[in-house]
């Protein structure tokens, strides 16, 4: 990186153009300048680097605000001097991970495929003893060359993993813009593609959950992570009773759920998909449990009373409801 190059990024950090990983390299110098009185080193030496790569590595990358920029011009000979460590930060944004690439150079190959429909669920048994439960309308495709490197799948949908422990060979879950990385562990991703959101539950062990090439975070067991897929955000959320994975067991408990994951869970029951155009449904939050034991049309009954609205079907054979 040249100095001319720090220039630019500096100009593009004040006018709110600069992309995440520039307005890390940015945010990197600011700091050295506040670290000015610090004794800066004759030489970079490898154990110079070696510190310097630890805390390029610990920080956050988007800024919370913009430093002031008062001292912006005060010290260019320092900033030539770091040009070799903006560089070296550049480096380690962009460093591919080595699990991700392992992933990426047999995506396109799948090896089997798994799948279940409305009012399905399945439990399958993968070569390594790990054991994935598919809730309704879910795909499962793994990867060939399982084992051989990782252990790969592609999840399109929601299912529950309990992965067999082996140290050497990553399983990975590349599943609605997120990779989850095990080593062996028990826990709940949903991924259906009409939802927003990307969920992770973890029941025991720790699992990694990363975004193109960016960690972040480890969640440990009733921690749970929910990925915005549409603004690229993420929260995380304590679960002392988790209820991510209820399905299994016949029960779903939706909480302040919108009107898409409602109609998702009442299609993956009962194979009909409620739809709407009224903008209030679409914009309220809902409370409430769905049971297999519960019959489709007393299922219906309680969520017209929860909305307060009527219903019709476009044919008597069709499986989409109309709410009103």
């Amino acid at each position: 990186m040249e100095f001319k190059d720090l220039q630019k990024l500096i100009q593009k950090y004040q006018n709110g153009t600069a992309t995440p990983a520039e307005r890390f390299i940015v945010d990197v110098w600011y700091q050295s300048l506040d670290e000015e009185e610090a004794e800066s080193p004759d030489a970079i030496t490898p154990e110079f680097i070696s510190e310097t790569e630890q805390r390029i590595l610990s920080q956050t990358v988007l800024a919370t605000k913009k430093p002031i920029i008062k001292r912006l011009f005060r010290s260019w000979a320092a900033a030539a001097a770091l040009l070799p460590l903006l560089a070296l930060s550049y480096y380690l944004w962009f460093k591919p991970d080595p699990i991700t690439t392992a992933f990426d150079k047999v995506q396109r190959q799948i090896a089997k495929t798994y799948q279940t429909g409305p009012m399905e669920q399945k439990t399958i048994l993968l070569a390594d003893s790990t054991i994935v439960q598919l809730n309704a309308n879910t795909k499962l495709q793994v990867l060939d060359g399982y084992e051989q490197e990782i252990r790969g799948v592609i999840l399109t949908g929601e299912a529950f993993f309990d992965v067999k422990k082996d140290p050497h060979h990553p399983f990975v879950i590349r599943g609605g813009e997120l990779d989850v990385r095990v080593l062996g562990t028990s826990f709940n991703v949903q991924a259906y593609p009409g939802l927003k959101n990307t969920n992770v539950m973890v029941h025991s062990g720790k699992v990694q959950v990363s975004s193109k090439d960016k960690v972040l975070s480890e969640l440990s067991p009733n921690k749970e992570l929910r990925f915005d897929r549409n603004a690229g955000t993420y929260r995380l959320m304590d679960n002392a009773t988790p209820v991510s994975d209820s399905w299994i067991s016949g029960v779903v408990i939706l909480d302040r759920a919108t009107f898409q994951e409602l109609s998702q869970t009442f299609y993956n029951m009962y194979g009909r998909q409620l739809i709407t155009k009224d903008k209030g449904l679409l914009k309220d939050r809902y409370n409430i449990t769905f049971r297999k034991s519960i019959q489709l049309n007393d299922m219906l009954e309680q969520i017209l009373r929860l909305t307060e609205k009527n219903y019709t079907k476009k044919r008597e054979d069709s499986i989409q409801i109309v709410l009103y």
